[in-house]
């Protein structure tokens, strides 16, 4: 069963998507576990760019949308990692229902050992979710 980890601050710009990048690439990469990271900070994402990964239709406002299944937005990464990476477009969090996450992460949660999630700064509706 997997564990799920996330990385959460009430004020932005202190090192989240940092610590959630280096945490799930050194569980991977040195630790040969298998790992899920996930860009849950959907105003504003940053994995993506971080990690050079773009994918305009399979992102995590897809699954929220309920228009994709967890299993077919997961990109590969170096090292074994896994990643869902958020969309840019702000026309895509129109319709989104935060219950999906957990309805999908049930889904795999068995197939991670850890399944790190970067997570919005402060306390509202999105970071609270």
């Amino acid at each position: 069963m997997g564990r799920i980890i996330t990385i959460a601050s009430a004020k932005g710009g202190v090192g989240k998507t940092t610590i959630a990048i280096n945490l799930s690439l050194t569980l991977s990469r040195y630790f040969k576990k298998k790992v899920l990271l996930i860009d849950f900070n959907l105003t504003a994402p940053h994995i993506s760019t971080y990690l050079g990964l773009f994918s305009k239709n399979k992102t995590l406002n897809s699954i929220l949308k309920g228009n994709e299944s967890i299993e077919n937005v997961i990109q590969d990464y170096f090292f074994g990692l896994k990643v869902i990476t958020s969309s840019e477009n702000l026309n895509d969090l129109i319709g989104i229902d935060f219950s999906y996450l957990k309805y999908e992460l049930n889904k795999i949660k068995g197939k991670f050992d850890f399944i790190i999630i970067d997570n919005a700064p402060g306390i509202g509706r999105e970071a609270i979710n």
